[in-house]
Order: structure tokens, then sequence, then C-alpha cells
């Protein structure tokens, strides 16, 4: 077992039913190199219950089950051609670590209103961003251009309703170009294809601010963006103008109750839109509460 700390720097594999997308395999070996850090820090054996105490250190429910369903990947692979007996009880051990139930209603604290939407979008250049700091250093690294970008991705985000992942992954040839412009997207939970729209104008900016070659966003180095620096611009953003706490789903769970309040789309109209295998997970994320009096007609 001590053997696998040693050998932490290597390229990391995993055993899986289907084929990883190459994010899921990055967040897998992210998994497994905090997980050795962790136990070689406290100096800790590999075993099910240090894998137990690690988890533990992650509050959040779906970070929880993903960290667990990363290392469990990479021990089944690791120790693949041990006997079957082994393997059996590597799984059985598995199943001793319980899964935390992540909350699946969408509270006001997950999403932003669409008026927030419009205030964050409508703070397009530094001298507008300036009336929201009160510091200075609050200031340092902005400039109109990286605003501008800020901004197209928390757009793009809101109106096309796509994972970060599914939005980066999005190339020219994807785009089909007309008075409202649709886009092919391949599903990043279970590589079903759906179609979104954007607005025209939203689209034009992003091919003039981006210049992608290949994908709809790109860096000035011609590579895709890192959702995590994306997510990091994006909440450092909206916590100066709207001071709250936001990453790059949050403007998905956002489209979904814009879609439900605004537009008064129905759940099977939001779980198309969005992209859901399932109605029943519209419903639970975004259809519940039990109804007043008064919206049930009585007053």
């Amino acid at each position: 077992m001590n053997a696998l700390v040693k050998k932490r720097k290597i390229v990391f594999t995993f055993y899986s039913k289907r084929q990883l997308s190459k994010t899921t395999v990055v967040n897998y070996t992210t998994a497994v190199r905090q997980y050795l850090d962790y136990i070689e820090k406290n100096h800790l054996d590999m075993s099910f219950q240090s894998i137990i105490d690690w988890l533990e250190t992650f509050e959040n429910a779906l970070t929880y089950n993903f960290k667990l369903q990363g290392v469990k990947a990479y021990f089944l692979k690791y120790f693949e051609h041990e006997t079957a007996d082994k393997i059996l009880e590597l799984e059985r051990g598995f199943k001793t670590i319980k899964r935390k139930k992540a909350k699946c209603s969408v509270d006001d604290s997950r999403y932003i209103t669409f008026n927030e939407y419009k205030k964050l979008v409508s703070v397009d250049t530094l001298a507008k961003l300036k009336s929201y700091c009160h510091h200075k250093n609050e200031l340092s690294g902005y400039t109109d251009d990286n605003i501008k970008r800020t901004i197209l991705f928390i757009q793009a985000l809101f109106w096309t309703g796509c994972r970060i992942s599914e939005l980066l992954n999005i190339k020219i040839k994807d785009c089909c170009i007309n008075d409202i412009i649709t886009i092919k997207i391949k599903n990043g939970k279970g590589g079903k294809e759906r179609l979104t729209y954007l607005q025209r104008n939203i689209f034009n900016q992003i091919q003039k601010t981006f210049k992608g070659n290949v994908f709809l966003f790109e860096t000035r180095k011609s590579t895709q963006y890192n959702r995590l620096n994306v997510t990091r611009d994006i909440r450092r953003f909206a916590k100066k103008i709207i001071r709250r706490d936001i990453s790059a789903h949050t403007l998905r769970h956002s489209k979904a109750m814009y879609l439900k309040e605004v537009r008064h789309f129905s759940p099977d109209q939001v779980a198309k839109a969005l992209g859901h295998s399932s109605v029943i997970t519209t419903l639970q994320h975004y259809f519940h509460g039990t109804p007043t009096a008064e919206m049930q007609g009585i007053s």
C-alpha cells in the first residue's frame, strides 16, 4: 500500500465502465493526489478508514461523492490484476463508505434573479466597476478587456443554460448562425446531444472578443479556457457587484429559475432546455415547496 504514495507523480489511470471525459480524468487525478497528500501529511496508512476521514474534510455532498468516485476508480484500476477475492474485498469495502445525500432543491441561495443578472452584465467597463469598490486594490487586475470577457462568459452561461464544461467545449462548427444562434451541445452527463440558443449580438461579441479558431471561447494562446479560472473570475466579479458568492454553475440554476418564474415554462420544458435526462430531476431541483392558500386561489 505504501508503494502507492511513491507513485503519485505518475499519470493516473482509472477503472470505468464508460469512457471518461478529459475533465473527469483531471478531476479524478486531483482527488487521488489530494488523498495521497492527506495520508502522507497525517502519517496514515492506506485504508478505508483513512479514505472516510479524508472525505469528511469536504462538506459539500457533490464534492464528497465525486472525490469518493475518483479514489474508488483509481484503486479498482490499480489493483485490477489482483485475485478475484481481493478485488471483491475492495469493492465491498467501498460499499461501506456511504455517499452523502446531495441537497436537491435549489433555494434562493443557489441562483441569482433576472434583475441581479441584468445588474451584473450592466457593469461593463472599469469606470462603472469603480463605483462598486471601496479600495483601489479591489480593482487590481481589472481592465475593460477582461471585464468584457467575464461578462460574455456570464451571458453565455445564463442564456444557454450550459454547464461550464459544456460551454468551454463548444466548437465554432457546432454553431448554426442565423438571426438566433443554434448550438449543438454534447451533454456533459451521458453524452446525449441537445440544442441550445444564444442571441446573435452576444455571439458576435464573443467571436470578436475571443477570436476562436476552433472553440467558441479560446485564450490568447488559442487554447481552451480552464473552467476553474472562469468560475474564479465570475465569483470575484459578482462579489463586487451583487455581493453574492456564485459560481459558473449558479448561472445554470439561474436560467432554470428564469424559465420557470419569468417565462412560466412547465417542468418538462425546463428539463428539455437544460438537458436533464429525466423531468424528475427538474422537479426535485426547481419545482418544490408547499403552495400557499393564496397561490391556490383561496383568499
